[in-house]
Parts: structure tokens; C-alpha cells; sequence
């Protein structure tokens, strides 16, 4: 069975590892589904097509109105046609912890555990893409099917969610492959195809010749780790191999939710005018964005996993939002998104068991607690090759993509008020700050 989405529902509508609403996914669905496609429906002639497109494909001045609108529960009735609230849209926003009732017949479309006649979970090949907002819980939905069914099989490509110039070659191969084995009981490896012998095929990005990826096969995923690759963070902006003297500091910003929000340029988004991976040059130039770069590279670096950040943060308002995002500097000086993700802060998971957000010390300047965050920033295969430097870009918004932070208590259906975070991160032998990243050797496996 070829599974090109999710299982759940729920996952998708946050950032991975609870955070922010994804509400360009929501909104944007809402216009697709409930504006743009009732209006094709009316006006199905070539020019209405050709609205259709363009509304989907470019800006939307009624989809940006809604994306910055207050409070977030009248939204719904901007992007719709007949200007009405979208029940589902309402009661979602108001159940974001995602076991409340309202959740209990939506959030799984497939049960890999024995949602099935007889409760078998077929063989199943999970289609995915590095880009695609579908990613990370289609990851989860790999590795509780391999419990269920040994005959699971994963390809993750180069595409975003929208990018069928790259997504669909890969599927339709998918499928025929998984056909022509499970039903005809053909061996794909044994029949000319690239789709070779072990259960997991993905695309490392900038590997091979010229930089454009390659394919590789392997028995699992996340694959065999060689060693964790360590860059610290340190003085100058940098990112160091090891930690020395001198190389202390802090690197302060505001962040700004109602007059100049951080946005997000490229990565796993359901705009098709702003995913996959975007030149981030004149986003690093922002205020409210920090960058530490490494040096260039002597030896090429394969990286596939999950990538960690560990990060010492303070901040003056107890809900907030920290953003890591990976990139890479080619030697052109063009510097290109990877992955990220985003840790949400509040006051029940500071004060909470929560390893991944712990009060680490004493107080900081203005009376704050010094936090130690852990945040997973997004999954990958790719290589850096000699020549071409890694970059950790660090902020505290990625909106639309990932709902802005409003800094204070207030639900987010009523909210109205807005509160500036300033925000400081810490680094150096006390407070070591660093990127972590999975290294690995998958064409010399054996």
C-alpha cells in the first residue's frame, strides 16, 4: 500500500514537538477548499482556471489579511466565500493539546497498529519529502508500522508538498515497484529498477557529482550514526569544532509579534510561492535574527537524522518562541535553508518535568531565569561539501508558517494584545550552546 500522507491529522497542524499552530496550513486550506474552489465551481470557464491559479500560486491579499488578523477566531470568515466561521476551524483552535474530545473520531486516518481487516497492517511504502510539511509524522507513522509489518519500505525525495515536477516520477515508481512485488511476487532490484534491495531508499541533497543529491539505500531510518558532528557556538558568530577561552558571549534581540513578526522564508510550508529550499541572504539581515557560521569545510560532511540544537536562552516573557534553522553557505556566499524547528515556552513547561526545557542556574539580566533548551531543528540528508560552511540561523518567529507568539497568557482564539520578547542567547564554556548534527557514511555501507 503506497501512503503518500500522514496518519494523523493532528501533528500536522502544529509545529513538530508541540509547538505553534501551523496557520498558513490551516487558513490556506480553508481558501483553497472553501473560496477558491467554490468560485471555479461558479466561473468553471478558462479565465476563472486561470484566477484559480493564480489566487493559489501567488499573493493573496484576502489570505494575508486573515494571516495577520485578530483575534485569530474571526480569520476563518475572511478566507471563506461566504464569509461564515468554519466550525471545524473554530473548535480546532480551542482543542490544541491534541487528546481533547473533539479530536477523538479526526486525529487517525490510518492505524498502523491494526486499523485493518483482521487488524493485519498490510506492506506499506511511505512516500516523503525533506521539504514536505508531512515529514516528520510520516517518520513516526515508519518507524510504528516497522513494529507491525517487516515488509515496510520508506523513500523520502527532494520535494515540497507542492513540488509535483519532482514528486510525482518518485510515486508512480513507488507504486509500480510495491505492486509488482507484493501482487506479481517480482524482486524490483531484479527487475532494472533503481529501487535496490534494502527497505529504505532516500535523497541526499548536494551529494554526488556537481552537487546535485544522490540516491542512497539503507536498512532503517534514521540510519547508523558515525560520530556526532559538534559546532559550538561562540564569540565573532561562529561555529566552533571544540571550546576555548575567549570565545564567550551573549548576542541579544527583539522580537517584535504585531509590528514586524520574523517570518519564514522557504522550507516545509503549504504556500507554494514560499517552501522548499530558498536563498536566505537578505532574511540573515534581519534584526531579529542571529547567525553563526563555521568555517568552510576541508572534507565533505554527510549529515541524515535528526538534528539537535542545544541552546541557553533568556528571555523577559515567560511565553515565547526560540527557532532553529539549518543552512548551508555555498562558496558563491548564497546561504540555503536545510530544516528547523521551534520550541514554544510557557510557564508550565518551565516549571514542569520537561527535559528539554530546564531552568538551569541563576537569574539573568532583568531578573529572568536562564533556560536549557533542547530542540529537535528539523530532519535531513544532506552533504556539505569542501568548501561551503554550516549555518545555524536563530530567531523567535517563523509566521505565517508557525503562529506568531504573542508573549502573553491569552488564549490564542481572543487574543488581541501583543507583547515585544526580548530575547538573549548565551554561549562559551559555562554556557555551551551547540549544534548537533547526526554524521554518516551511507554510501560505504556495506
Amino acid at each position: 500500500m503506497p501512503v503518500l500522507a500522514s496518519a494523523r491529522l493532528f501533528p500536522i497542524f502544529k509545529a513538530p514537538n508541540d509547538g505553534g499552530l501551523a496557520i498558513d496550513l490551516g487558513l490556506r486550506w480553508l481558501y483553497l477548499v472553501l473560496n477558491l474552489q467554490l468560485q471555479l465551481h461558479v466561473e468553471n470557464s478558462l479565465w476563472g482556471r486561470l484566477c484559480f491559479c493564480k489566487n493559489l500560486l501567488f499573493h493573496s491579499s484576502t489570505l494575508q489579511k486573515a494571516l495577520y488578523h485578530v483575534p485569530l477566531r474571526e480569520a476563518d470568515s475572511i478566507v471563506t466565500l461566504n464569509k461564515t466561521p468554519v466550525e471545524f476551524f473554530q473548535r480546532a483552535i480551542r482543542n490544541l493539546k491534541g487528546d481533547e474530545e473533539f479530536w477523538r473520531d479526526k486525529d487517525h486516518l490510518y492505524d498502523f497498529n491494526g486499523d485493518t481487516r483482521e487488524g493485519i497492517c498490510p506492506p506499506v511504502h511511505i512516500i516523503a519529502g525533506w521539504y514536505d510539511l508531512f515529514l516528520h509524522q510520516q517518520l513516526t507513522d515508519y518507524q510504528t508500522a516497522c513494529k507491525e509489518q517487516p515488509q515496510t519500505h520508506l523513500t523520502v525525495g527532494n520535494f515540497a508538498h507542492w513540488d509535483i515536477r519532482n514528486y510525482f516520477p518518485i510515486s508512480t515508481r513507488v507504486a509500480i515497484d510495491l505492486f509488482d512485488t507484493i501482487l506479481k511476487g517480482k524482486d524490483a532490484a531484479n527487475d532494472g529498477r533503481k529501487m535496490g534491495r534494502k527497505p529504505v531508499h532516500i535523497f541526499v541533497m548536494n551529494a554526488g557529482e556537481n552537487c546535485t543529491g544522490k540516491w542512497a539505500n539503507v536498512q532503517s531510518f534514521p540510519p547508523k550514526i558515525v560520530s556526532t558532528y559538534t559546532l559550538h557556538l561562540g564569540a565573532g558568530n561562529r561555529l566552533e569544532h571544540s571550546i576555548f577561552d575567549f570565545m564567550d558571549g551573549i548576542k541579544s534581540y527583539t522580537y517584535e509579534p504585531q509590528t514586524n513578526p520574523t517570518p519564514a522564508i522557504g522550507g516545509a510550508s503549504f504556500d507554494p510561492s514560499n517552501c522548499g529550499p530558498r536563498p536566505q541572504n537578505r532574511f540573515e539581515q534581519r534584526d531579529d535574527v542571529v547567525v553563526f557560521t563555521s568555517d568552510k569545510l576541508k572534507t565533505s560532511l554527510e549529515v541524515c537524522g535528526y538534528i539537535n540544537l542545544v541552546l541557553y536562552v533568556i528571555s523577559n516573557r515567560s511565553h515565547t518562541d526560540f527557532v532553529g534553522r539549518l543552512c548551508c553557505v555555498f562558496e558563491n556566499g548564497t546561504s540555503i535553508n536545510i530544516c528547523d524547528g521551534m520550541m514554544r515556552i510557557s510557564p508550565e513547561k518551565i516549571s514542569g518535568a520537561n527535559e528539554n526545557c530546564v531552568v538551569v542556574g541563576g537569574k539573568g539580566n532583568g531578573g529572568s531565569n536562564v533556560l536549557r533548551l533542547n530542540i529537535e531543528i528539523g530532519v535531513t540528508a544532506f552533504t556539505f561539501q569542501p568548501g561551503q560552511c554550516i549555518r545555524l540561523q536563530i530567531c523567535s518567529g517563523a509566521h505565517s508558517r508557525w503562529l506568531r507568539n504573542y508573549g502573553t497568557s491569552e488564549p490564542i482564539e481572543t487574543a488581541t494584545l501583543m507583547k515585544n520578547a526580548k530575547q538573549t542567547i548565551l554561549f562559551g564554556k559555562e554556557y555551551n550552546s551547540r549544534l548537533e548534527l547526526p554524521h554518516t557514511d551511507m554510501f560505504h555501507i556495506a
